[in-house]
């Protein structure tokens, strides 16, 4: 992902994978904070997503960002039962 956001900002080009790229570095941030933005590391992770492919697309890295940073991580699975008693 580096490579790409490094290719944007020196050429400043918008395609397909720098826009992915810096979606994929906004939920990065959202996930792991910034002291330099003032942003606080997440500490729950609340995702819908599609159930036969859960780990699919920006999805899928979101929430590997939150495992890997011990950020608990829920999804409809988990949450649609809190609002549907």
């Amino acid at each position: 992902m580096g490579g790409i956001i490094d290719y944007y900002f020196k050429t400043g080009i918008r395609n397909r994978n720098t826009v992915k790229a810096m979606y994929l570095f906004r939920n990065s941030l959202k996930v792991i904070g910034s002291n330099g933005l003032n942003l606080l590391p997440a500490t729950l992770g609340i995702f819908y997503v599609n159930t036969e492919k859960p780990l699919s697309g920006r999805t899928n890295h979101t929430i590997r960002m939150c495992e890997k940073n011990g950020v608990k991580v829920l999804n409809q699975t988990h949450w649609i039962k809190f609002f549907s008693s």
